[in-house]
């Protein structure tokens, strides 16, 4: 889903949309989600990006946490090392 949205680097989806296409049970509380959906997600992709994070965005309920309504995933795409390129760490052992 984020390779779509590469040329812009963020990605906002509303919460009820997320749990549709995830398929996440009803029963499941944003701190059921943030435990057992994003932090596997942000473990996975991590790697795979130079910055990736996850951020709730939230509007005002009752109380002073507030309400999730949506998810915004900002990430930067690695860029692949040209043919002719050395990592910087293998020409430091040179």
């Amino acid at each position: 889903m984020l390779k779509q949205y590469k040329s812009t680097g963020f990605y906002i989806v509303k919460i009820e949309e997320f749990r549709r296409i995830l398929d996440i049970p009803e029963s499941y509380r944003v701190a059921d989600i943030d435990k057992r959906v994003l932090q596997q997600i942000e473990k996975e992709l991590s790697p795979l990006y130079k910055k990736f994070e996850i951020v709730k965005k939230k509007k005002k309920g009752r109380g002073r946490g507030g309400i999730v309504s949506h998810l915004e995933f900002n990430f930067l795409e690695k860029l692949p090392l040209e043919k002719h390129e050395v990592p910087l760490h293998n020409w430091l052992e040179q």
